[in-house]
């Protein structure tokens, strides 16, 4: 096992913490994420409950390093981590730089340039899947648990997200739909979501992917259930359909993934 990596992995998600710390304590640049997000308003965004995976994702991935660490101590557990982490290489390491160049852009009001580093984001987030062969293979049920969720969840979480930030900078660019009624774009945008993640089930068997997708869906059926705004109860529908949908496909797969 390179000592050299895991000190890396381990400074890279510290920097990615204390960046994301900041962006709600300062907060960076004088507005925190929700504050960025009115800025912007649309009918994919989901409800603010939604973003605590954000937590969920990080305390996974926080074990994943700390388990890192304890190797450089334990025999043992360096034989079980040692495969893992020579198929990750780099590679979560560079999603960590990116996902902190992502918050700086963002918050500074580049929106743009967020779009273009949430893309090579989502691009390392699926070369990371791919190299653990998440859905395939897993080398023992340590690396299942310690890698393929999180990473599974990130990277559809990431899928969501990258939806959400193109529709700010269409809005930025003062788009709304060319002619088309905004709730008809959100709605395809979800289905569109929707469909990645059940090809991701199917094809990839990544219940991580799912599962996180799912929850986007519940977070923007959960805001525009009720809400005033025209073309809410379309939205709405469209996501507790496309949850529903997501969630049903999860379960075919879940015995698989189990099994794997």
């Amino acid at each position: 096992m390179k000592r050299s990596l895991v000190f890396v992995n381990l400074l890279a998600f510290t920097a990615v913490l204390i960046v994301n710390y900041l962006s709600n304590s300062l907060p960076l640049n004088g507005k925190t994420p929700a504050e960025l997000s009115a800025e912007y308003p649309n009918l994919f965004v989901p409800a603010g409950l939604t973003f605590a995976i954000w937590g969920v994702i990080y305390t996974w991935l926080l074990v994943f390093v700390v388990y890192q660490v304890v190797a450089l101590f334990n025999t043992a557990a360096e034989r079980k981590i040692a495969p893992i982490l020579e198929k990750t290489g780099w590679l979560f390491a560079y999603t960590c730089l990116l996902n902190i160049g992502w918050l700086l852009a963002w918050h500074w009001g580049q929106i743009l340039v967020s779009v273009i580093i949430m893309v090579n984001l989502l691009y390392m987030l699926t070369e990371l899947n791919r190299a653990l062969g998440i859905g395939e293979s897993a080398s023992s049920s340590l690396e299942k648990w310690l890698a393929h969720v999180p990473f599974g969840l990130y990277q559809g979480w990431i899928t969501v997200a990258l939806i959400a930030n193109v529709t700010a900078l269409l809005i930025s660019f003062s788009w709304y739909g060319g002619g088309i009624p905004e709730a008809v774009w959100a709605s395809i945008m979800i289905a569109v979501g929707g469909l990645l993640a059940i090809y991701m089930l199917f094809r990839r068997n990544n219940l991580g992917h799912g599962l996180a997708v799912a929850w986007a869906l519940f977070g923007i059926y959960s805001k525009r259930n009720g809400a005033l705004e025209a073309g809410s109860d379309l939205v709405a529908m469209v996501a507790l359909g496309c949850m529903i949908a997501v969630l049903v496909s999860a379960g075919l797969r879940l015995r698989r993934f189990l099994t794997q």
